[in-house]
């Protein structure tokens, strides 16, 4: 009877363990089915869980598959029941070898009766509570030694005790489950290796039929955006003394459509971070989550963003500049694929920039000087300022005679600076004179130089300012201020390169490129009489016509931001920036004085501010009342007070009244500018 019972046993148990061979290879078949063609590693995994979650009579079963991305998320989910709590997408707080780790070295299903055991680490109890699961079997995804992920099957409704026919059953379905899954990864994998050669090719072809950097570098950003679904694409060069870089093309993926952003510059003077990773030539993938210097540079002040790939640029073994793909979403990891593909691009790039040297050297060539001037001295994207510092590049290499004309404070003597260092003349004597501070009697000394004994005073010889600029360059700054004597020696200067000192009647052969600047309307002076008519042809050979601040006021924001750089390292006072209101403010006065009023103005906010943030009461009071109210101001003069201390009281009084610009203050008075320049001299000399 013993014998019968144990043989009923044994035969029920070889006929359990058929039905579950049988069982597997029917969940096999299905599984397989889910696969699809093309190959589709979603649905394949999906199936899965389907699969094994019904065979098993799960609550829930659920898979985590190890990928480069560094959180280790739940993709895939079967529930027998909408009211079952789902574990979908769900971050498991916990590194991979953690998690491998816990499921054994030796890779074996893990059974856990009672998920509330105080022996099982705290982080599962705390997961398994969250998901109100009561009993659970782990199997890990193994493949050839190397865990590919993990498989989860959960009961909430009561405790279970597993079998070690079922622990057996699900590990061979695992081990069934891990080759499709290796296979599936490989084939996946050998598909981008595919679509990513087809890609450089594609672009290749595209970029060998494209000369100027503009069109080849907007064509790359676009590509950029389209094969790796970034939100913003970035190209930059570097000028070549490193000073700088200048984003040349900007494009946004916004709402559907690629966009085009108004472009900037870097100064990697103040941003050493930035200058450091460029030059460490590595790819760099950041997310803002670190908080470093380059990751917040890169994602919270050049651009918006979750995460980036840095990809600096060289060409011929020298730093050229950036590619930059910034992800505004959060969680993007970049796999090898992505990274395989960035490195591809950044390849293409600088195989063309080889195979085309004199676009790259014209592109350096530009930027070096947008690079230069627009992040330490000429701040602004305005396209009439940009056509300017076009117009100085041009100019800048030959002798050729340059009139820069614009308001004060718009950065005349920038220009004339800019076109002397790009010239052939960059290294020899740069000489200034502002023409406007001088007296008549004193200009001619000062630019032709006066013999001893020319006049009172004159005790020995001197030369003047065209002997000192000798194959050099002359900057004339307030030409239109000169004297009509001082007038026609110019012109036979620039004529014939020829002059005589004062008192003296040897004539002196020079070679100077003369730069002269004015405020004035000088063909409106020739016609008033004021200005040589020939004089002014002889100047006005390659005028420059700066615009005024009121016309660009979108470059507020930027010169705003430099100068607060600057004053802020200045001051020691750490601000950290300043209010929309405030630059609204900025943005809507008219700025009479330029450039010049604006950094006083952002210098005055820095000193005054008591916070970390510039507000509207920090600004100058005609800059809060820039809505079109008049701002009144009355001066007191005391009955008794001397003649002269009254009109010194008016005259400091109206200059500050026009912010210091002189020549407006000169026309409220009904005074000359030189008059003007007399009376502000005398009367420092008294304060000081």
């Amino acid at each position: 009877m013993k014998v019968e019972k144990k043989q009923e046993t044994e035969n029920q148990i070889a006929a359990d363990r058929i039905k579950l061979y049988e069982a597997r290879e029917a969940t096999l078949d299905r599984i397989v089915s889910h696969i699809g063609s093309p190959i589709d590693i979603d649905s394949f995994l999906q199936g899965t869980v389907n699969e094994i979650g019904k065979m098993m009579g799960a609550c829930r079963c659920d898979l985590l598959v190890f990928t480069e991305n560094e959180k280790m998320k739940i993709d895939y989910e079967f529930r027998n029941s909408e009211t079952v709590t789902s574990s979908l997408n769900l971050i498991i707080p916990a590194e991979k070898d953690f998690l491998i780790q816990y499921a054994g070295n030796k890779q074996a299903p893990v059974a856990i009766s009672d998920t509330s055991d105080k022996k099982y680490h705290e982080i599962f109890r705390g997961l398994a509570k969250k998901l109100l699961t009561r009993s659970l079997l782990i199997v890990p995804i193994a493949y050839r030694g190397g865990v590919l992920g993990m498989l989860g099957i959960h009961y909430t409704k009561a405790q279970r005790d597993f079998t070690v026919h079922e622990i057996r059953f699900v590990e061979s379905l695992a081990k069934q489950v891990a080759v499709g899954l290796q296979y599936t990864m490989l084939y996946l994998e050998k598909e981008k290796d595919v679509e990513i050669t087809e890609t450089l090719l594609d672009i290749s072809t595209n970029l060998s039929s494209k000369m100027e950097f503009g069109d080849i570098s907007e064509f790359i950003a676009r590509k950029s955006l389209d094969l790796l679904k970034a939100d913003v694409s970035m190209i930059g060069v570097v000028d070549r003394t490193r000073d700088a870089l200048v984003i040349t093309t900007f494009l946004e993926f916004d709402r559907g459509k690629v966009r085009a952003r108004k472009k900037g510059s870097i100064s990697l003077g103040t941003e050493k971070e930035l200058k450091k990773a460029l030059l460490g030539k590595k790819t760099l993938f950041l997310i803002s989550e670190d908080n470093s210097k380059l990751s917040n540079l890169m994602l919270r002040t050049i651009s918006r963003g979750k995460s980036c790939f840095f990809v600096p640029l060289f060409f011929q073994n020298e730093l050229f500049g950036i590619m930059t793909l910034v992800w505004t979403k959060e969680g993007f990891r970049a796999t090898s694929h992505e990274n395989n593909l960035v490195e591809g691009i950044r390849n293409q790039l600088t195989t063309t920039l080889e195979n085309n040297k004199l676009t790259s050297e014209v592109v350096r060539l530009r930027q070096e000087l947008r690079g230069r001037t627009a992040s330490e001295r000429i701040i602004g994207n305005d396209e009439k300022l940009r056509g300017c510092i076009e117009m100085a590049l041009h100019v800048s290499s030959g002798p050729t005679t340059v009139l820069i004309q614009g308001e004060s404070g718009t950065g005349k003597e920038l220009i004339a600076d800019l076109i002397q260092e790009n010239s052939s003349r960059k290294d020899a004597s740069y000489v200034k004179i502002n023409c406007g501070a001088i007296t008549e009697s004193l200009l001619e000394s000062e630019l032709f130089g006066y013999e001893k004994g020319a006049f009172t005073g004159a005790k020995t010889m001197r030369i003047g300012k065209f002997e000192q600029a000798n194959a050099g360059t002359l900057f004339l700054d307030e030409v239109g201020e000169m004297s009509q004597s001082a007038q026609v020696k110019l012109l036979r200067v620039l004529q014939n390169g020829e002059f005589q000192r004062v008192g003296g009647s040897v004539t002196i052969t020079t070679d100077v490129r003369v730069i002269a600047a004015t405020n004035k309307n000088l063909e409106e002076e020739v016609t008033k009489g004021n200005f040589r008519k020939d004089l002014f042809y002889r100047l006005n050979v390659y005028p420059i016509e700066l615009p005024p601040l009121r016309e660009r006021k979108e470059d507020t924001p930027l010169l705003v931001n430099h100068y607060l750089q600057v004053y802020r390292a200045k001051s020691n006072n750490y601000i950290v920036g300043i209010t929309e209101n405030a630059i609204k403010s900025l943005k809507m006065y008219d700025w009479p004085g330029n450039v010049r009023e604006l950094e006083n103005a952002v210098e005055r906010a820095v000193v005054v501010c008591s916070g970390r943030i510039i507000t509207e009461k920090d600004l100058p009071e005609v800059v809060m009342n820039a809505d079109g109210t008049l701002f009144e101001r009355t001066i007191d003069i005391d009955i008794g007070m001397p003649l002269q201390d009254a009109e010194d009281k008016i005259i400091l009084e109206t200059l500050t009244s026009v912010r210091g610009v002189k020549k407006k203050a000169a026309e409220i008075l009904g005074i000359g500018r030189k008059t003007l320049y007399r009376k502000l001299e005398r009367i420092e000399g008294k304060e000081g």
